[in-house]
């Protein structure tokens, strides 16, 4: 702890997160990170994971976290995890994907 600060943990971050409507995203994501900085979660299908994470300014799905390439992306609204009901729609490329749910 530092001098007169609480240690802060992301204990009410949820172990799980669910992806549906997108085979190529669709599937049980496990928390990987419980850093209050910088959480994570991952899909594992075999050889292949797919990682939910924030960028900057964005919550993206890609091949690892910080990867230049990634899947999809929708702009981060402040603290909130990127999950329905949601204000923003996730983009596919240039396409809008309000299918993608989380």
């Amino acid at each position: 702890m530092l001098r007169g600060y609480p240690v802060r943990t992301m204990t009410i971050l949820p172990q799980q997160l669910v992806v549906t409507c997108h085979d190529r995203f669709d599937g049980i994501y496990e928390l990987s990170c419980n850093d209050a900085r910088q959480p994570f979660w991952v899909r594992q299908q075999g050889d292949e994971s797919v990682a939910l994470y924030r960028h900057d300014s964005s919550w993206r799905l890609g091949p690892s976290v910080g990867h230049q390439v990634f899947f999809a992306e929708v702009e981060a609204h402040g603290s909130l995890l990127p999950v329905e009901p949601y204000p923003f729609t996730w983009k596919i490329g240039d396409h809008d994907a309000p299918f993608l749910r989380v």
